[in-house]
């Protein structure tokens, strides 16, 4: 654009200055010739053109062959992407099988479904670590497998790896792959391996669908060099190798080189290997389908050669007949002018001595008339190349205005008008920034953008008197009914103090894009401000060091400040409850190492001391540095914590006493049992029933009973010990279990003081109650070493002693023939 706005000012000088007439001197013989120079000047430019050919050949063959190892490489490199792509979507298939596996013990029934048919497996195995084939499915015909001696898979899969073996060939038509994948148990760990026999049609179809040239393709070979996969069946079954392929090397290097085939044939060849296996997909091209271009870029080459001798040939014949000879003649004229000889009519061609008699008038004719032409030539080009110039200026969208060195206009484009005429009419006819107006003068003045512009008049003027090169703002226009924003960009021409070129681009709706940008921001800010938890940015770097570059205000309820974790997060794991620490760092870890969700529950310290339950669930990624990123939030569980304990504690207590019920106690009774046989001690197992209960829910009705409840399992707990346990069965019964008793007369005691206990009279609502406690005890291992006869015994004991008037203990009796021994 610069460019351009030179040109338009620079014109007229130019024109003016090639019109000047020229000094010419004539006289004195020259020393040297400039035709003979001229002559020689040729020669030496044809030498360089051969130069600069051959150099631009040798470029070509040198472009002409990188092309093709580029292309090699790319088509040997895409078919071992076909072949990584073919084994990772096996793998991935097997993967899920063997996933589904593990969640259930049916596999005969699993593998009789469609679930395994996979048309790219010939087989599929369910193999023990032993060896032994578990279950199995083959798709073509193949002997039925009991056991597998040989298992290279087993090492892989025992670490959770995929195993991909070498191609084997058995007789197929195509070789097959073998893979392995492991099937964990229930606990997690390996348990079995599912084995797969993975055929390769398919592959073989997609390698031999990629080409390169008229007869070039690819095909694979394993580790030992043999043809695994190639278009031609017979050489995968006749255990062709690549060594047979190509029996001799021209040369090789870093998996490209020029190899001769056994056929006499040379085949530009390309290696890639594959990740997921031990194939090589090799590229090739035969040399013969290169020809073509080779022949071509030799025959461009040649053309070049013989052009440029024959345009040497033809310069010199034209230099000597048209350059050389007239400059002599017109020398020797020369000198005869230079001695003021102009009588001289003799000793010169016929046309010259006409042209030196007629020289005095036809010679300025001719000269007047050659200059007059020249003059309108170049005013026409002068016009056409400011037209078209013009053009160019009117297609930019950016207001351009050439200024003078003084600051007036001097010309615009058709955008600057535009706007000119656009502000006229929104801010009154007296703005007129058109050319021959001054700059300054209409926009420090006139337009709405003065107080923004006043500061900016220094550097518009310094740049006019070119003192500086540059001067950018951006200002905005205040117009009544709508607000522009621009740039405005002023340089000097090319010649100093000759003016400069205002450029004004429209940043209006940058600007708007800004604020947008600017208000989402504002309002992502409220959001995270405003949730209930804390959302956060977690990083830790590839030296160890981690910190959370964003974490949301509402980190101060664990008294913290995100200016704290900015750097480091150290202060938020020092809050974290000492047994929750190491399993936060741990499953963070996890998923650093897999980049797979992290979710945790937690106890952290709060900013007044207390630990709450808080839930912490992010997803991670890697950052162009090499970083791994979480990004998630924290979320205050404490209350379903309490509701999980609520709802647990409903599970295993009577909801009216508040005692445990069945379920707790059989377990408490249990811990007891196993207590006692590792320590060869005892305990006691007293049963409860309470006397005339009924005739209180009758009279009182059923709310007093249930206070009546309440206050007998007050007094139970009263009775025991703190290390006893009482429950309650329902209805009014009632056990408890009395740990660490030496001997039945200490458990008699407690049972004495139970039963006077609920023999005291309970006051409730006005009413003093009266009733009593039949209590059955029995006695580990006296009466039983299991819960059901501990169980049975007591409550017969228990009736025993409803049968002897109640308000009573009875001992159980030592059952004759104690029930089976089993465990609860």
């Amino acid at each position: 654009m610069r460019a351009l706005v030179d040109r338009l000012v620079g014109l007229e000088a130019m024109t003016w200055n090639a019109s000047k007439p020229q000094a010419h001197v004539v006289g004195a013989t020259p020393t040297r010739s400039v035709g003979a120079e001229l002559y020689c000047r040729v020669r030496q430019l044809g030498w360089i053109a051969l130069l600069g050919i051959g150099t631009i050949a040798l470029g070509g063959m040198v472009s002409f062959g990188q092309q093709i190892h580029a292309q090699l490489f790319a088509q040997a490199r895409q078919g071992a992407a076909v072949v990584d792509e073919y084994l990772l979507g096996i793998g991935t298939n097997l993967d899920i099988t063997a996933k589904y596996l593990a969640t259930t013990e049916a596999h005969a029934d699993i593998f009789r479904t469609a679930l395994v048919m996979n048309p790219t497996l010939q087989g599929l195995y369910l193999v023990r670590p032993d060896g032994v084939v578990l279950e199995q499915q083959n798709r073509v015909q193949i002997p039925y497998l009991g056991r597998i001696n040989d298992q290279p898979w087993l090492g892989s899969v025992r670490k959770g790896d995929v195993f991909v073996g070498a191609p084997r060939f058995d007789g197929q038509p195509l070789p097959h792959l073998v893979v392995a994948v492991p099937v964990p148990n229930a606990a997690g760990s390996f348990a079995y391996s599912l084995v797969s026999r993975v055929e390769l049609s398919r592959l073989w179809t997609q390698l031999n669908q990629i080409r390169l040239g008229q007869t070039g393709r690819v095909f694979a070979v394993c580790v030992g060099g043999r043809v695994t996969l190639h278009h031609k069946p017979a050489w995968m079954r006749s255990a062709m190798t690549f060594d047979a392929l190509y029996p001799r090397a021209w040369f090789a290097g870093n998996g490209f080189g020029l190899y001769e085939t056994a056929q006499g044939g040379l085949h530009l060849v390309a290696t890639a290997r594959s990740l997921r296996s031990d194939l090589r997909v090799i590229a090739y091209q035969p040399l013969a389908d290169l020809a073509q271009g080779i022949a071509l870029l030799a025959a461009v080459l040649l053309f070049g050669v013989v052009s440029v001798l024959w345009i040497v040939w033809r310069s010199r014949q034209f230099t000597r007949s048209q350059i050389v000879e007239p400059l002599a003649a017109l020398s020797r004229g020369a000198g005869e002018y230079a001695r003021e000889n102009m009588a001289h009519r003799t000793g010169v061609v016929g046309q010259y001595e006409f042209a030196h008699i007629s020289a005095s008038l036809d010679q300025m004719a001719q000269r007047l008339s050659t200059t007059l032409g020249d003059l309108q030539q170049r005013v026409s080009e002068l016009d056409e190349s400011t037209r078209f110039a013009q053009a160019i200026l009117d297609s930019e969208s950016n207001h351009i205005a050439v200024l003078d060195v003084a600051g007036y206009i001097v010309q615009t484009n058709a955008a600057w008008k535009r706007f000119a005429l656009h502000l006229r009419a929104c801010a009154g006819p007296d703005l007129r920034p058109e050319v021959g107006t001054n700059y300054l003068e209409a926009y420090m003045v006139g337009l709405p953008v003065a107080e923004r512009l006043a500061d900016g008049s220094a550097g518009i003027q310094a740049v006019l008197e070119g003192l500086l090169p540059i001067y950018s703002a951006e200002y905005c226009c205040d117009l009544p009914h709508e607000k522009l924003w621009f740039t405005l960009t002023i340089t000097p021409l090319a010649t100093v103090n000759q003016g400069a070129v205002v450029v004004h681009a429209d940043i209006t709706a940058r600007k708007l894009a800004e604020h947008a940008q600017s208000q989402t921001l504002d309002f992502l800010r409220k959001v995270a401000e405003s949730v209930p938890g804390v959302m956060y940015q977690y990083r830790q770097t590839v030296q160890g060091r981690a910190h959370f570059p964003y974490i949301s205000p509402r980190v101060q309820i664990f008294g913290l400040t995100p200016e704290e974790l900015h750097h480091d997060a150290g202060e938020w794991f020092a809050r974290l409850h000492p047994d929750d620490a190491p399993g936060v760092t741990e499953s963070l870890a996890q998923s650093a190492a897999s980049l797979v969700l992290w979710r945790q529950q937690f106890r952290i310290r709060q900013a007044y001391g207390e630990y709450h339950w808080f839930e912490g669930q992010a997803m991670p990624e890697l950052d162009s540095a090499g970083c791994i990123v979480w990004f998630g939030y924290f979320a205050d569980i404490q209350t379903l914590k309490d509701t999980e304990e609520r709802i647990r504690s409903m599970a295993l207590h009577d909801p009216l006493t508040g005692l445990p019920n069945r379920s707790l106690f059989d377990d408490r009774v249990a811990s007891a049992l196993t207590a006692c046989r590792r320590e060869q001690s005892r305990f006691g197992l007293m049963f409860l029933d309470l006397d005339k209960f009924k005739p209180v829910n009758d009279r009182y009705g059923h709310r007093i009973g249930d206070l009546l409840l309440q206050e007998v399992a007050m007094r139970l707990c009263q009775s025991i010990r703190a290390s006893d346990t009482a429950a309650r069965l329902g209805g009014d019964e009632f056990v408890a279990l009395l740990r660490h008793v030496k001997h039945v007369d200490d458990a008699m005691l407690v049972a004495e003081k139970v039963r006077a206990a609920m023999d005291e009279p309970f006051p409730i609502e006005g009413h003093d109650i009266n009733v009593s406690a039949s209590i059955g005890l029995a006695m580990y291992p006296d009466h039983g070493t299991n819960l059901i006869a501990l169980t049975h015994c007591a409550d017969t004991a228990m009736y025993v002693a409803k049968q002897r008037g109640r308000n009573t203990v009875a001992i159980a009796e030592r059952p004759l023939e104690p029930p089976p021994d089993v465990q609860p």
